[in-house]
């Protein structure tokens, strides 16, 4: 059995998300026949091969750290080498491990007293700068015609996100909508809470009949601001009232979500070679603040 060594500031990493850690970790132990709760194995937890050196916990760990810390798998210097943390990723992301974990988190967030946060929602995209996707052709026009990719997302009023996903930034932020709010729509445990008469936001780039109907069909509310565009009667064109304007200043909490994931380096800016890889690590960061979240 080969020894694992495990350095102090990397070990103090593994104990400061050890519940962002733990919550990664009985999702793959759900679907893993043998996967002990230990960093190494030892006499009570002894691997299954002799060639098995690492388990499953001190991955994700390393996952966890390659995704805080560095924008690159081969630039990771820890008890595990790059290149083998990011095969794990890959193992995971297709079992669907994150988007289990990010669902999962959701469903205990909204199990909570959270009422009076779910009264107003916001949603809004944001575009990310490519730097090695090759699944990214498509130019955006509106960002320096340049190839990037888009996350959009809808988070409450204390700006948890609820519901996320990524594209390529050739979507237009009305067609990404419909993916982000029919996710959150699917959800059981938000549903029983649309009763409590929520509030969508959105700014001028959802100004269609389309959204505005599927709002109302789901029984919530909206303030959208209105497009005055392909408006040429200048009585014709609408304002928020004065009421609608102080409630519409709380979609400032999508723009600090964005802000918040953007701090991390792999979420920053595009790494990844595929689109589905980038798209796990933002399902992640977003999991990390819905752990956080609960924690209070």
């Amino acid at each position: 059995m080969m020894e694992v060594i495990i350095n102090k500031s990397f070990y103090r990493f593994l104990k400061k998300y050890n519940k962002v850690i733990l919550k990664i970790f009985n999702i793959v132990a759900s679907f893993k026949k043998y996967c002990p709760n230990t960093y190494y194995y030892n006499k009570n937890f002894p691997p299954l091969r002799k060639n098995f050196k690492y388990t499953d916990k001190l991955f994700i760990g390393c996952i966890l750290y390659v995704t805080v810390n560095n924008s690159s798998w081969n630039s990771f210097i820890g008890p595990i080498s790059g290149k083998q943390v990011h095969k794990k990723f890959m193992e995971y992301s297709r079992k669907n491990v994150f988007k289990d974990v990010f669902n999962d988190s959701i469903n205990e967030y909204l199990k909570r007293n959270h009422e009076t946060k779910l009264e107003v929602i916001s949603v809004d995209s944001t575009n990310i700068q490519n730097r090695n996707c090759k699944e990214l052709i498509h130019r955006n026009p509106y960002n320096k015609n340049k190839r990037s990719a888009k996350v959009s997302a809808i988070v409450d009023s204390n700006g948890i996100p609820i519901g996320i996903t990524v594209d390529d930034s050739k979507s237009h932020d009305s067609k990404l909508f419909h993916k982000v709010f029919d996710n959150v729509i699917k959800n059981k445990a938000l549903v029983n809470k649309i009763n409590k008469n929520i509030t969508l936001l959105a700014d001028k780039g959802y100004d269609s009949k389309i959204i505005r109907n599927k709002i109302k069909k789901s029984k919530m509310k909206c303030i959208i601001a209105h497009n005055k565009r392909n408006t040429k009667d200048k009585s014709k064109i609408k304002s928020l009232n004065n009421y609608e304007k102080i409630i519409y200043k709380k979609r400032v909490k999508v723009e600090h979500f964005f802000g918040a994931i953007k701090y991390y380096p792999k979420i920053n800016c595009v790494y990844e070679k595929t689109l589905s890889s980038y798209k796990n690590l933002v399902l992640i960061v977003s999991s990390m603040k819905l752990i956080n979240e609960n924690l209070r």
